[in-house]
Parts: structure tokens; C-alpha cells; sequence
């Protein structure tokens, strides 16, 4: 599972990622909008769909959770926001070029998945708002209790054509953090 796998998993519970600025002068190969291969991925009963968005530095991912698994009855919305940068080519074990990409937080955002939680959100004032809706997206960067949510992520990615291959978190890293392995069946498509 890649870093960012990890960071988007970890986000299904509460959040997900987007930003601005990058040491990138040049268009990279990661630019555009991808999405999960399958554009809906089933887990047991539940689904999700994930959306990267990289845009001139900036970086938005969306994980679009629901309680059935064909993606039809939407449960909970999580998006994170902030910037990438592109750092150095590496080459890996296996031969394979990668870039590596740092990503850095700059706004979360979540939903409460029912109208009774988003009513509970309310009775406890929860990041201090008093209007939780169901479905509807609150700023929550600056709350205490979306402080688990990583604040920065270290990946790699290697673009083939409208594929988009990530580092495997469950593999090694190096000494820097980046993972050495490319996950091969976990790909995202350029939307």
C-alpha cells in the first residue's frame, strides 16, 4: 500500500488532500486529474472512490466513501488539499524510474455521513461549528480532533502512458522515507 494509499485510507475515516506551489518549473507527467482504475472500488459491503487532482504544484484528493458497494449511496465525503513538490529521479531495485513527490497539507475537509451524527456534531460544538449538514463539507485543518490526519506524506510515482503507478507503503523505504517499490496492481488513470 502505497503512502498515499495509506494517507487516503486513513482519510476514508475523517478527510482527504489538495494544495498550491511546487519546486517544479516544468509540467510533470503527474499533472491532471486521475482516478482509481476500477471507478468504483468495492470493499466487503462498503465503496469508495478516490480522485487526485495535481494542478501547477497543487494537490486536491477526494475519497468519496458509500455504504453499499456499487457507489450509490453516499455515506461520507473527505478531502485533503496543500502542495506537492517533485524531487529527485531514482531508480529502483528492479530497474524501474521513479520520481519522487512530497505532499504537504495545507487544508482538510470532511462531512458527517448521517443527519444524527451531524446533529451529535452540533450538541458537542464539534471544531466549533454549530451547522454540521449532512453531506456537506466543513474546513476542519485547524481542528484538534482531526490532528491523526499526516500533515505531510513522502511517495513515489512513475507515469506509463494514462497510468499512474505509486510507491508500496507495505514494502521498504529508504533512509529518507520515500518507499523503494512501486506498488504494480494498484493503478490510477488519468481521468
Amino acid at each position: 500500500m502505497t503512502k498515499l494509499s495509506l494517507l487516503l485510507t486513513t482519510v476514508t475515516s475523517s478527510i482527504l488532500l489538495a494544495g498550491c506551489g511546487s519546486d517544479n518549473k516544468d509540467s510533470s507527467p503527474i499533472e491532471g486529474t486521475w482516478q482509481d482504475k476500477q471507478s468504483c472500488e468495492r470493499t466487503g459491503n462498503t465503496s469508495e472512490k478516490i480522485l487526485l487532482e495535481f494542478n501547477s504544484g497543487n494537490v486536491a484528493i477526494t475519497n468519496t466513501s458509500y455504504t453499499d458497494s456499487n457507489c450509490t449511496v453516499l455515506d461520507e465525503i473527505v478531502r485533503v488539499s496543500g502542495n506537492y513538490f517533485i524531487h529527485n529521479e531514482i531508480t529502483l531495485s528492479n530497474g524501474e524510474k521513479a520520481q519522487q513527490i512530497e505532499i504537504r497539507l495545507s487544508k482538510k475537509e470532511v462531512t458527517p455521513p448521517s443527519e444524527s451524527e451531524a446533529t451529535n456534531a452540533n450538541a458537542v460544538k464539534l471544531c466549533g461549528y454549530t451547522d454540521w449538514k449532512k453531506h456537506e463539507l466543513k474546513d476542519v485543518t485547524t481542528c484538534a480532533a482531526f490532528d491523526f490526519l499526516p500533515q505531510q506524506s513522502k511517495d513515489i510515482f512513475k507515469v506509463e502512458g494514462n497510468s499512474l503507478f505509486l510507491g508500496d507503503d507495505d514494502q521498504e523505504k529508504g533512509a529518507d522515507g520515500y518507499p523503494l517499490v512501486l506498488e504494480q496492481n494498484s493503478t490510477l488513470v488519468r481521468k
